[in-house]
């Protein structure tokens, strides 16, 4: 039996919006499972249903064989650690971390095993003396950590955990974090509005867009087959980039025409399906993600290649590699090349785009097209 189901959940309020719409899915034990999603997408709503801060307007929520959705959330066996801290300043680490132990009653030696055992999990052995004050804030969400998963409960929901932490803690955090997880085998449901936390922490990741859920996948899945342009466009830093084109046959030779840049040959593969579907003569978007620009052709053993003809309005290093930046009928697109590429800012260059990696989407319903009939079976 998976350890939470959540079967059509619904969030409305009194003045009528949805935050949250039909929301289904199922975790099962052990996993960590990462919502994310725009600001209002209704991630943080689900995972305050979840906790049972927040009532559920429609649905059921299930907890291993209890239905839940009018249970108390200490009623629930969950832990939550929020975007705050939420540390008593009085105490110091040992009482911060052993508080709802002793809350509960437990005996005093087995609090302090189990405080040892937590401390030494997240490196704070040395620091159960000292109060929060003195801590650094990474040093400080450890102790929330402590302070959630010492009692040890069916499943942790993570709101938000790591975005009061400068960006180099924020990496640490996440592997720490990571390691906990294996560690532990704590069910665990982690929201957060950066993609980038999603893909590195997530066996498996709810896509969320106005309050409906847009894809649940790993990130390999969601990278490589997003279902949809939200999807697509949400997932991947930088995002993909979208070229609006016309799909004929021009002297008999599939062709994808762009308002500036000329005709662009569609390979078999995707000629295929844009012809089964009924594509030919109608508009669509072509999907190409920054790393699969090219300086030079790859070879061979592609799918089909194509180049376009840009200039440069903006270069930025990141060491081992370099974002270039230009224009695309009116649309700022970029490119992920070496970082020892010498192109520069004002240069016209030729850029090759390998078509293996290509996604096309509907322009009405913003479906991936070439997901719908298997492109890759």
């Amino acid at each position: 039996m998976s350890e939470i189901i959540l079967r059509d959940i619904c969030k409305s309020y009194e003045n009528g919006f949805q935050a949250v719409k039909n929301f289904n899915l199922e975790i099962e034990k052990g996993e960590l499972v990462v919502f994310v999603g725009p600001s209002g997408c209704g991630k943080s709503t689900t995972l305050r249903m979840i906790a049972g801060l927040e009532d559920i307007s429609d649905g059921e929520l299930w907890i291993g064989d209890k239905l839940v959705n009018y249970l108390e959330p200490k009623e629930r066996d969950l832990a939550m650690v929020f975007q705050s801290y939420a540390l008593y300043p009085q105490m110091n680490i040992y009482d911060n971390i052993a508080f709802s132990l002793q809350v509960r009653k437990v005996p005093k030696k087995e609090i302090d095993k189990r405080v040892h055992h937590v401390a030494e999990l997240l490196g704070l052995e040395n620091l159960l003396k000292q109060r929060p004050k003195n801590l650094s804030g990474g040093q400080r969400q450890r102790v929330a950590i402590g302070n959630a998963i010492i009692r040890e409960p069916k499943v942790l929901l993570m709101d938000e955990p790591l975005s009061n932490l400068d960006a180099k803690l924020r990496t640490q955090m996440r592997v720490e974090l990571a390691g906990i997880h294996k560690a532990l085998g704590n069910t665990i449901i982690y929201v957060t509005h950066d993609q980038t936390e999603a893909m590195t922490l997530g066996d498996r990741i709810v896509v969320m867009n106005q309050g409906v859920v847009q894809q649940a996948d790993t990130p390999q899945n969601l990278y490589a087959y997003p279902v949809n342009r939200f999807v697509a466009g949400f997932i991947g830093s930088p995002s993909m980039n979208f070229i609006k084109g016309l799909v004929i046959e021009k002297v008999g030779i599939p062709t994808f025409c762009t308002e500036n840049d000329g005709d662009i040959p569609i390979p078999d593969f995707l000629w295929k399906i844009l012809k089964r579907q009924g594509y030919v003569g109608r508009n669509i978007e072509l999907g190409i993600r920054p790393e699969h620009f090219l300086e030079e052709p790859a070879g061979a053993d592609t799918r089909g290649e194509w180049k376009m003809e840009v200039t440069v309005t903006a270069r930025e290093l990141l060491g081992a590699e370099v974002i270039l930046h230009f224009n695309h009928n009116g649309q700022d697109c970029c490119a992920k090349v070496s970082g020892d590429s010498l192109i520069d800012k004002g240069d016209k260059v030729t850029l090759w785009i390998d078509m293996a990696y290509i996604s096309a989407f509907d322009l009405e319903t913003q479906e991936n097209i070439t997901l719908r009939k298997g492109m890759f079976s």
